[in-house]
């Protein structure tokens, strides 16, 4: 396996300006691209959250990154283009 970052296939970099949970050193960084108002996505995001939780316990805290970017599909969700000023975490429970 190939540990040097340098070579990362997404167009933008994880980065601090990015919705975190983990550090960006950890051994894997998942990258979700998500919408606010998307219920698949809401699902899709509590399983990463589960898979998150197994990971900490059997390798440490710092196994994970999971970063969230949204990723409006508007022609779907027509309130999902509005883009806040400030990168927000996904609501708790769901995302919309």
């Amino acid at each position: 396996m190939n540990d040097d970052r340098s070579h990362s296939s997404l167009l933008v970099p994880p980065s601090t300006q990015d919705w975190i949970q983990g550090v960006l050193s950890a051994k894997v960084v998942l990258v979700m691209y998500g919408d606010y108002q998307c219920s698949r996505s809401a699902d899709v995001y509590k399983m990463i959250k589960a898979i998150k939780r197994e990971l900490n316990t059997c390798f440490g805290e710092d196994y994970l990154c999971f970063i969230f970017r949204h990723f409006p599909q508007a022609q779907i969700h027509p309130q999902a283009q509005r883009q806040p000023k400030q990168p927000l975490p996904p609501p708790k429970e769901s995302f919309g």
